[in-house]
């Protein structure tokens, strides 16, 4: 199994490797001062099978994302409100029926200030926060047993390291645009660098502009996009080919995320646990390596290895736990169009609970409109547990989901 997983890794990475550069290189394009936000609510259907039991969840999730970048800092603040109830049935002896009600509260801050004489060192800090509020019912022969089971995890790393990771969204989607009116033959001449920075430099604007009426608001975005395209001179006749190409990839081309760069860091991360009235304090050394690579206008790969080692300390028991793990993580993507993201990931991971973990991920993105995606979602993970009897040691797991995204903006 785990030749096979490696070789269709290997697979994989050469098909996506295999396509040629654009003649602008994306991974040379970001803009020197970008500002957004948005804020979304995800529902989904999700579906669980091992030979152990069998799981169906729903999920209600409001999801808020900041992100900035200057010269001389990168941000991102993340916040996300999830509830999730959920029914598994147990396929062993015990036959039990598990009812779950989740609910979470998640914020993540990251920064990091680049305020050293080389321009790519910087210094990370930020705040990881998860509040967890968990109701449990289980039934067995007709006996049920409830349970209420309450979290705070928090931990504050801070990180030391080189390189940056840039957003090139932007410019990715005005390379699109005039690739698109290229084809439609409306282009007067070829397009240099500062056309597309200049066209990406006013998408940006336009996206951090907010808008109470949506339809009033996309109205006088276009407006301003379109000036500026008149104002180059380079678009040979703004006929209804060329609105509609335009409309059509503002619209619906907006909330897909691609980057660029590469980051090598070590650091520390101190943090405390408290699980129902039980006290925990943490502490890891980690390494992380990240990343991401725009091959050309369609296809993206984006990378990382995480490892960190450390202990966990139980105030109960005045007791400290070691704690080791590590993995590895390989993602492919391709954006035919505006509409659609077809992406495959690849996981290997290696830690407390397993001796070894191999994870397969694919998933379609489809817009339904310029506010609504929906997401397919399949899959496939096996793993060896530690501490199990031979015939239990392997376990192989399916899963598969449908997700209805909204973006309120």
């Amino acid at each position: 199994m785990k030749n096979n997983v490696i070789k269709i890794i290997i697979l994989n990475l050469f098909a996506i490797s295999s396509f040629g550069q654009t003649t602008f290189n994306l991974n040379d394009y970001y803009l020197p001062k970008l500002n957004y936000s948005s804020l979304s609510t995800i529902f989904s259907l999700r579906g669980n099978e091992n030979s152990n039991s069998s799981q169906i969840n729903s999920n209600l999730k409001v999801n808020y994302y900041k992100y900035y970048r200057s010269t001389k800092r990168q941000s991102n603040i993340w916040l996300s409100i999830n509830s999730q109830p959920s029914f598994r049935k147990i396929k062993t002896d015990k036959k039990d029926n598990v009812y779950n009600w989740n609910n979470k509260l998640q914020f993540n801050f990251k920064n990091r200030a680049y305020k050293f004489k080389h321009p790519k060192l910087f210094l990370g800090t930020g705040i990881i926060l998860n509040i967890d509020y968990n109701m449990i019912r289980t039934m067995r022969n007709n006996l049920v047993n409830f349970e209420i089971m309450q979290s705070i995890n928090t931990s504050v790393p801070l990180m030391f390291g080189w390189g940056r990771i840039e957003n090139i969204t932007e410019a990715w989607r005005a390379l699109r645009i005039y690739n698109e009116f290229d084809k439609l033959q409306l282009l007067k001449n070829n397009i240099d660098r500062d056309q597309i920075m200049g066209l990406a430099n006013e998408m940006a604007i336009q996206r951090s502009t907010r808008f109470l009426d949506f339809r009033k608001g996309k109205m006088a975005q276009l407006q301003a996009i379109d000036r500026f395209l008149s104002s180059k001179e380079s678009i040979t006749n703004q006929n209804m080919l060329y609105f509609t190409t335009l409309n059509d990839n503002w619209l619906y081309g907006i909330n897909e995320t691609r980057l660029s760069g590469t980051t090598i860091s070590i650091g520390y991360e101190p943090g405390v646990n408290i699980i129902g009235d039980k006290l925990e304090y943490t502490n890891f050394a980690k390494f992380k390596f990240e990343t991401h690579k725009a091959i050309n206008e369609f296809w993206q790969f984006d990378g990382a290895i995480n490892f960190k080692t450390g202990s966990i300390y139980n105030k109960e028991f005045d007791s400290f736990k070691k704690r080791t793990s590590a993995n590895i993580n390989v993602k492919g993507s391709y954006y035919p169009s505006s509409r659609t993201t077809i992406s495959t990931f690849f996981s290997s991971s290696i830690g407390t609970l397993y001796n070894l973990k191999f994870n397969h991920q694919i998933n379609v993105n489809y817009y339904l409109s310029p506010k609504t995606r929906i997401q397919f979602k399949t899959n496939l993970s096996t793993y060896k547990i530690k501490n199990q009897i031979p015939v239990q040691r392997r376990q192989v797991d399916f899963s598969y989901s449908v997700k209805l995204k909204y973006f309120f903006w």
